[in-house]
């Protein structure tokens, strides 16, 4: 860690004092010129020197915005570690759609956030600390975009929004926790890391019916890193945790450089958030999974699509690898196999582009064709 010798930073200094931290090769991610947190610590360990962070720079009352789930697996350790005034807050439930305004993110009694747990946990921090004009920082326990980007993606009076917000002051990465990652989250993070495939086409569409201003360049980006976590074999070995990791990284940084979500949220992501709003209780990921599936059978049959996708040295990926890549995953590539009934996902179909708050709409590939037509080539293409 390299530190100012003219203005010392008192946290990087007492990191810099610290025993070398032992990481992977490949997390190393090249300079780019994206905004990002100043200070992340990718180590065995991690979380421990988080409570350092903490002690340095005076937060002596923390929020922990997490779930049950989290906090009885790591409350322990972080009240042990921190030894502050801890003040939890179940993420989730913080934020029930048609429940939530606003005013509910603001804090009165803490004078730091914590984020703990995966991308929901971490997005409901962000609104906690914008919102409460607080720092933040990240104690992710999967991989996740979420723990870099400036941006959210949350319910607000019943409609999902993509809210800008404050990057973390620092992310704390446990290498030893993510080599340990639940098989079932693991294959949750993949299927989130391949959004791209089908919103970058999405974004595309928008530019060509819609005149809608694009950045083709970081499209692009998104779209190989993508086709990259694509061709992951093993999401359990040390070398897939480090590629879906890297994948979030970039991410992460393509929309920060974007100004949102666009490259890598889409139909794909409307259709997911709308099933989540008809009770679905399938796992985020799993359920992107099989909807980028969807959107790359629609995108197929879009010949102007993947001609500009050519014109933009892009190589589209066709519907059949993304479904081959998902079997050997053991994703669900039918409705029966994700569990929704065929009249349950019609009408996640109906309400997918109205979902997210009417100034924050995209235009998709679900606005070129109606329910029916998108039904009758999902059937062709057997996926229902």
């Amino acid at each position: 860690m390299k530190v100012n010798a003219t203005n010392p930073d008192p946290v990087q200094v007492a990191a810099a004092r610290l025993a070398p931290l032992p990481s992977y090769d490949a997390l190393v991610i090249p300079e780019r010129p994206y905004v990002s947190p100043p200070l992340q610590v990718i180590s065995s360990g991690a979380w421990r020197r988080a409570s350092v962070y903490c002690q340095l720079n005076g937060y002596a009352s923390i929020a922990v915005v997490t779930d049950s789930v989290i906090d009885r697996h790591f409350g322990a350790y972080l009240e042990k570690w921190f030894g502050a005034s801890l003040i939890y807050i179940d993420g989730p439930n913080a934020k029930k759609a048609g429940e939530c305004s606003r005013d509910a993110y603001v804090l009165k009694d803490a004078n730091l956030i914590v984020g703990l747990g995966g991308g929901t946990n971490i997005d409901q921090a962000k609104m906690f600390a914008k919102y409460s004009h607080l720092p933040w920082i990240a104690l992710p326990t999967k991989p996740t975009a979420a723990i870099l980007s400036g941006h959210a993606s949350v319910v607000v009076n019943g409609k999902r929004v993509s809210e800008q917000t404050p990057l973390a002051k620092a992310v704390f990465i446990d290498q030893d926790l993510f080599t340990k990652l639940d098989p079932l989250c693991a294959k949750s993070e993949l299927g989130d890391s391949l959004s791209s495939l089908t919103a970058v086409g999405d974004a595309y569409l928008s530019k060509m019916d819609r005149g809608t201003t694009i950045q083709p360049k970081l499209l692009k980006e998104a779209y190989h890193v993508a086709s990259d976590a694509l061709a992951i074999t093993n999401i359990q070995s040390t070398d897939g945790i480090r590629r879906l990791y890297r994948a979030n990284l970039r991410y992460a940084e393509i929309m920060n450089a974007y100004g949102s979500s666009m490259p890598c949220s889409g139909s794909e992501h409307a259709i997911s958030h709308a099933l989540d709003a008809m009770g679905s209780s399938q796992l985020h990921g799993i359920q992107v999974g099989f909807t980028t599936l969807v959107g790359t059978h629609l995108h197929s049959s879009c010949g102007d699509l993947s001609e500009t996708f050519r014109e933009q040295g892009i190589e589209p990926v066709s519907p059949e690898q993304v479904q081959v890549s998902l079997q050997k995953h053991g994703f669900p590539t039918r409705l029966s196999e994700l569990g929704v009934s065929r009249e349950r996902f019609e009408g996640a179909l109906h309400l997918a582009p109205k979902v997210r708050a009417a100034d924050d709409r995209r235009y998709t590939v679900l606005d070129r064709y109606n329910v029916g037509e998108v039904v009758e080539k999902l059937a062709k293409a057997g996926l229902v």
